[in-house]
């Protein structure tokens, strides 16, 4: 649960509304690779006021605030970058008027929002596989039940011809 911690601390942080809050977990999930991560985060952003389209901007981490969209981006470097954005990367969010604070808050929010993503990531992938597990469980209980069978009957067998 430490991506749901620092997703609560970072929604009790006052550097972001919380329609900027959604629009940076848009981007960082939409650079994830998942669509699922995406379209959640997609529909976060709509419900904290943004439009359909905003949402879907988001997620290429484009806003049509101009702090937004540096914070998004600035996000997404440091997603990628797994947390070491070049200085030309943290020059260009400053350009673009991001403080110190605001900064370290869109790096938080990528961590946290990269968390969830490959946490999501993998349960897709579990779940895509649960019938195949299941199935192989089935079949191993199975085999095990009939192993058991053939050596309850060897055992009778050699103790009935020891009688």
């Amino acid at each position: 649960m430490p991506a749901q911690q620092a997703q609560q601390a970072l929604a009790q942080s006052k550097a972001f509304d919380a329609q900027q809050r959604a629009a940076i977990a848009a981007a960082v999930a939409g650079q994830s690779g998942s669509e699922a991560s995406a379209q959640a985060a997609a529909q976060q952003a709509q419900q904290s006021g943004a439009s359909s389209q905003e949402a879907e901007d988001n997620i290429k981490a484009q806003s049509s605030n101009p702090k937004t969209q540096a914070a998004a981006r600035f996000a997404t470097q440091v997603a990628q970058s797994q947390g070491n954005p070049t200085p030309e990367e943290v020059q260009e969010a400053k350009n673009a008027g991001l403080n110190a604070e605001q900064m370290i808050e869109a790096a938080a929010a990528a961590a946290a929002n990269s968390i969830a993503c490959y946490a999501q990531n993998v349960a897709a992938q579990i779940q895509e596989q649960l019938p195949e597990v299941a199935q192989a469980t089935q079949e191993a209980r199975e085999n095990a039940k009939k192993e058991q069978a053939q050596r309850s009957t060897a055992n009778q067998q050699r103790t009935q011809r020891a009688a």
